[in-house]
């Protein structure tokens, strides 16, 4: 938890020559740079006068509207995702209500909350629509996790982080056990659908399994492991992944282990200090 930075999503304000005085005052609402609302979110300006890349023209050409100024707001950079997670008019509310609701929502709170708290992983499990296949995952999912927490050990604490003085300030702080929690999430819920969407781009085809639950363990600053769908939500599958997120880890090298960060409001940093 304390050791993996979240990638950055970008919010990217496209614009000719200047904002003008209430435009850059609405902009303002846009920055989750710091305070309570902050997220693992930049602002980028890009002026589209001034040589932009060729790429980034067509993208905006691609969506529906393409008034200006508007934001994209782009997954992490080196994801090579194409497709903007929004777009919008900058000074439009309703387009900052849904912008709000893609970076936030109840469940990630939740989330952040429990992970804060000490959680290992919080196991959101998206419902099918079909209440047949969603209550025996569900079932199933909680009772393994009973079980699991009950059972599993941690792994030893590596010597480097005990040599680390200001490390161990910060371990002091988190509670050391086996938590596992979950949160059932309904495709249907309006204020969820930024999330939804975003787990469904964490693979590549999950969209063509949305008629199945589907389970994503949740762990450190917010990051979604692989998805565990259908049949595949089993006891040998949750087990598996329940020993990756306590085992041992490369934390040094981030990106060489599954998972994707989520966009969620959250001040990481503040919380572990």
């Amino acid at each position: 938890l304390e050791r993996w930075q979240p990638d950055l999503f970008q919010a990217l304000v496209l614009y000719k020559g200047e904002l003008n005085k209430e435009q850059k005052k609405s902009l303002e609402a846009f920055d989750r740079s710091e305070g309570k609302n902050m997220a693992n979110l930049e602002l980028v300006m890009v002026d589209l006068d001034d040589s932009p890349p060729p790429e980034l023209l067509t993208l905006l050409e691609q969506q529906q509207e393409t008034s200006l100024p508007r934001i994209l707001l782009m997954p992490p950079p080196f994801k090579g995702a194409a497709e903007p997670l929004w777009s919008g008019a900058l000074g439009d509310k309703a387009a900052l209500a849904t912008f709000n609701n893609i970076v936030d929502s109840p469940v990630r709170r939740k989330v952040v909350k429990r992970l804060l708290a000490g959680d290992s992983a919080v196991w959101l499990c998206i419902e099918s629509g079909d209440k047949k296949l969603d209550d025996p995952a569900f079932e199933l999912l909680e009772k393994q996790l009973k079980k699991l927490q009950k059972e599993m050990k941690l792994p030893e604490q590596d010597p480097k982080d005990l040599e680390d003085p200001s490390s161990q300030v910060r371990f002091e702080k988190l509670p050391v056990h086996i938590a596992f929690s979950s949160i059932r999430v309904s495709r249907s819920d309006p204020l969820e659908k930024g999330l939804i969407s975003q787990l469904m781009r964490t693979e590549d085809d999950l969209l063509e399994e949305s008629g199945k639950p589907m389970i994503f363990p949740v762990f450190g600053r917010g990051r979604a492991l692989w998805a565990y769908i259908g049949a595949g939500i089993n006891e040998d599958n949750l087990a598996e992944a329940a020993q990756f997120l306590i085992g041992p880890c490369s934390c040094e090298i981030k990106n060489q282990n599954p998972g994707s960060d989520l966009l969620l409001a959250a001040d990481w940093e503040g919380s572990l200090e």
